[in-house]
């Protein structure tokens, strides 16, 4: 059995995503509340709402959507940014400089 607590948290976050231009009333979307989400592009909807924000506009999980259709998933991009910031940040401390020329003084 759910509780109050759950069904509330879940109804809110269902009355701001779910728009009636989807057709999922609210029993069907409590089946598999984070797929669904998932399904419309609004999977961070829960944490936004939790931390005082509003969950995306329609229009920005249409593009969520169109974006993880045209480039894979985001979660993935977001790991590549990551990644490129965590190089930018050795450049900068110039560590990407000395392991550099320490392997170029080896192999010369």
């Amino acid at each position: 059995m759910q509780t109050y607590g759950y069904i509330k948290k879940w109804g809110d976050i269902y009355q701001k995503v779910v728009t009636n231009e989807y057709d999922l009333s609210f029993g069907v979307f409590m089946t598999a509340p984070k797929g669904y989400l998932k399904e419309i592009g609004q999977e961070y909807a829960p944490e936004c709402i939790e931390n005082g924000f509003e969950p995306l506009l329609h229009a920005q999980a249409k593009v969520v959507l169109r974006l993880r259709e045209e480039g894979g998933d985001i979660e993935e991009s977001e790991k590549s940014k990551i990644k490129y910031l965590n190089v930018m940040e050795k450049i900068e401390n110039n560590s990407i400089f000395d392991m550099l020329s320490r392997r170029s003084q080896i192999n010369c």
